[in-house]
């Protein structure tokens, strides 16, 4: 069968056409450049021995392990506090008397009618008023005044005693310096603490750091802001888990100042993501995709705070490559 000339020379040319739309549609030139590091590790945000204060022996534990801390301030446990709150009623006793003034008060006006009879009988003559009794007149109008500041001043150190009498009573109660759950318990009831020894260790998974090194080439491509997705390593025999098909979203939040030798020359990234289903555990590992900076971009990214993720399904990955995230909701 002969071949129409014409139709094969248009046959090869829409060929081509379409075979250039192709490999432009595959090289995508807008879309953004990433870089993958498979050994990302997920630590704690928040993670504090939370300590008593003051020296005593545990009266109570009010959360104990594996229990929620609703928020900053709630309490934790007691100490005996039974002396403490004694010096506090003595102190309060002494702040609310006002004798000493009254007494002050008294003198004066008693050393003050002295002065002004004395003043109107020298009115009429000075034989009237030695000049003996007029300067004892007026010393001790003077010593009435300093009495009464003096008795002003010792109820205002009564009441900055009161402040530190109830200060040191509050001491005697542990307190949670942040919102999260009780992971161990370091003192019981009966046991003697001292100052500043931990009590219990609290720790907070609504946020969660996870870091990773990236060789040192990237140093000038990531910076706070960009947007990195992180996905979970359990390696497990039994192939990829439920929890290892999530992606969880955020940006991140420092990279260090210092380059470190770690196999390679690297420089340490941060990324601080959400966990508010608590997905996320301190010591597993992850996979993290950052979203690079164009190469020679001279302006850094404004860090985000706070950080918000999101999970979502994503196929397994591995190795170092460029892949395309969808863009953050905003």
């Amino acid at each position: 069968m002969t071949l129409n000339p014409k139709a094969v020379a248009l046959t090869l040319g829409l060929t081509s056409m379409l075979s250039l739309v192709t490999i432009a549609q595959a090289q995508k030139p807008g879309q953004a450049e990433t870089f993958v590091v498979d050994d990302a590790s997920i630590d704690w945000f928040q993670k504090s021995d939370v300590s008593a204060l003051r020296e005593g022996v545990m009266d109570r534990m009010e959360l104990r392990l594996g229990k929620e801390v609703g928020k900053k301030g709630d309490v934790i446990g007691y100490l005996h506090k039974e002396v403490a709150d004694l010096a506090v009623k003595e102190a309060e006793i002494q702040a609310r008397g006002v004798g000493a003034i009254q007494k002050a008060e008294a003198q004066k006006r008693l050393a003050m009618a002295v002065v002004k009879r004395n003043l109107r009988l020298l009115a009429k003559g000075d034989q009237y008023v030695s000049s003996e009794d007029r300067e004892k007149a007026e010393a001790e109008l003077e010593a009435a005044e300093a009495a009464l500041i003096e008795a002003k001043d010792t109820q205002d150190l009564a009441r900055a005693k009161l402040d530190s009498a109830k200060q040191a009573a509050s001491e005697h109660i542990i307190r949670a310096p942040f919102a999260g759950q009780i992971l161990e318990e370091y003192k019981h009831e009966g046991e003697s603490v001292r100052a500043n020894e931990p009590v219990v260790k609290l720790g907070n998974l609504d946020t969660v750091r996870v870091w990773a090194f990236i060789p040192v080439e990237y140093y000038y491509r990531v910076a706070p802001g960009c947007e990195v997705a992180v996905q979970v390593k359990l390696g497990s025999s039994r192939g990829k888990q439920p929890i290892e098909l999530k992606q969880f979203r955020g940006a991140i939040s420092s990279v260090d100042q210092s380059i470190q030798s770690v196999g390679e020359t690297t420089v340490r990234v941060y990324a601080d993501l959400d966990n508010p289903n608590h997905d996320l555990k301190p010591g597993l590992k992850a996979t993290m995709t950052i979203m690079l900076k164009p190469e020679g971009a001279a302006a850094s990214v404004a860090t985000p705070s706070p950080v918000r993720s999101a999970s979502v399904p994503l196929p397994s990955s591995s190795g170092n490559r460029s892949v395309e995230l969808p863009p953050l909701p905003r």
